[in-house]
């Protein structure tokens, strides 16, 4: 059975840890067979709240919008996967989109069954405390919920 390592990226500096940790592991381990790091990044699709009587209507983008939000997520992705490649590791990517009230955890355990990943390693900020308990707090339902287990990997950024 191939391993396959998945890390949900978002384009920040905290990102670096968890593919630091993960290499690090991979090449401390030296599995007999090849394990596969899958990096994607969740994009939510626009909604336009319009304000109506008793509460709002929500109005989903079109996919012209939504490829705007995913092309600066796909490069970022490519670039990451491009450097890993020339260290040696097997690695592919993916932009997977939210579906309507899914929760970036909930998209991170949809990813886990769809990409059929093996570990999650998720980076935790440590200087940013909203931020940080936010990422905690997914990373926790992802523990909780999910069905593979989850490596949280501390950052100093």
């Amino acid at each position: 059975m191939s391993e396959k390592i998945l890390i949900p990226l978002n384009g920040s500096r905290s990102d670096d840890a968890a593919i630091s940790q993960v290499t690090k592991l991979i090449h401390d381990t030296k599995p007999a067979e090849r394990t596969e790091i899958i990096i994607f990044e969740v994009v939510k699709p626009l909604v336009k709240h319009i304000p109506v009587e008793g509460g709002t209507f929500d109005i989903y983008g079109d996919e012209d919008e939504l490829q705007l939000k995913k092309n600066p997520a796909l490069e970022y992705l490519k670039r990451t996967a491009r450097q890993l490649k020339n260290m040696g590791f097997l690695v592919s990517y993916e932009v997977i989109v939210s579906r309507m009230n899914e929760s970036r955890a909930d998209t991170i355990i949809r990813a886990e069954k769809e990409l059929g990943g093996n570990l999650v390693a998720i980076s935790v900020p440590e200087k940013n405390w909203f931020t940080r308990q936010a990422v905690k707090r997914e990373a926790e339902k992802v523990i909780n919920n999910g069905l593979i287990p989850v490596m949280m990997v501390a950052t100093h950024n």
